[in-house]
């Protein structure tokens, strides 16, 4: 993945972040500092330190998912 596609993957995962908790501040703190369960503890950014972005992905839409079904 390029720099640029992991930018990118990122403005996007923390887009999700904010339609979640609607808040900028709360979607970065979430980013940076909030540990996964399903990621070994791991917050979105080690987990975009990792190249595993797409799992992060992939985790925001699922929850998104859940959040508009019920």
């Amino acid at each position: 993945m390029t720099i640029d596609t992991d930018m990118s993957l990122q403005a996007t995962v923390l887009a999700i972040a904010r339609t979640l908790v609607k808040d900028e501040d709360a979607a970065q703190a979430w980013f940076r500092g909030d540990a996964i369960a399903s990621f070994d503890g791991m917050t979105a950014a080690e987990m975009f330190a990792q190249g595993q972005g797409g799992k992060v992905l992939c985790f925001l839409l699922r929850v998104l998912e859940r959040e508009s079904c019920s």
